[in-house]
């Protein structure tokens, strides 16, 4: 398991958020403002290929340039000792993961209307541009204060990666699941339309919570989402 020093350049951590396949997120101190930010650092399975790790920097610096109401602002994103990291501002509020996993029934429709509004205005403004997200589940969604719906981890296209270092009969990694066919293809051509799939996806689990795609192993997973 990945350890970090307690202090990232401006950043003091204060404690670890949770972990995704390639990454690792910590709640910590901007000590420049005082203000709370969550940092993304790479994982343990993220590749620690130099080229890969410039791009991790880059994609974060893509993001940062984005304003827009229904989107998580980075503010910050870099490199140093050699601990490369991407900063979002902290935004209170639940995964929309969580959200559905603590509920008995599904949102109800005209809910998940306006969730998928904002998200769909979101990705409109980022892709008008130039911007895709590449990585859209319902871990990257958060309903903060009062329902406002952020969108997060812009960029930094996870779920191709993910499914290129599991094996195909290891279990189906989270981000797998919204990934469009030509993104598992790894087709040349992927563009916005693969966030409008994983929108998609995104829609069907608010309105049924289950995804719709199951599957056992990494493999069967990615056959049915492409045949």
């Amino acid at each position: 398991m990945d350890t970090y020093p307690e202090q990232i350049g401006p950043f003091r951590l204060r404690h670890e958020l949770g972990r995704s396949t390639l990454y690792v997120d910590y709640r910590a101190e901007d000590t420049r403002t005082g203000q709370d930010v969550i940092l993304k650092l790479p994982g343990e399975a993220f590749p620690r290929r130099p080229a890969r790790l410039t791009h991790f920097v880059s994609a974060g610096q893509r993001a940062a340039r984005l304003d827009h109401p229904n989107l998580v602002p980075v503010v910050a994103a870099g490199e140093t000792d050699g601990v490369y990291y991407v900063a979002f501002a902290y935004v209170p509020g639940e995964r929309l993961t969580d959200l559905l996993a603590n509920r008995e029934t599904p949102l109800a429709p005209e809910k998940a209307l306006e969730i998928v509004a904002d998200i769909a205005a979101a990705l409109d403004y980022a892709h008008e541009t130039g911007v895709i997200h590449l990585g859209l589940t319902t871990d990257n969604v958060i309903i903060g204060d009062g329902g406002h719906v952020f969108v997060t981890d812009f960029c930094l296209a996870e779920g191709e990666e993910v499914a290129a270092v599991k094996t195909a009969d290891s279990q189906p990694g989270f981000e797998t699941f919204f990934l469009s066919p030509e993104q598992l293809r790894n087709d040349l051509d992927v563009d916005e339309r693969a966030d409008v799939f994983g929108l998609g996806v995104v829609t069907y689990a608010m309105l049924t919570r289950r995804l719709p795609f199951e599957a056992a192993s990494q493999g069967a997973l990615q056959r049915a989402i492409i045949n």
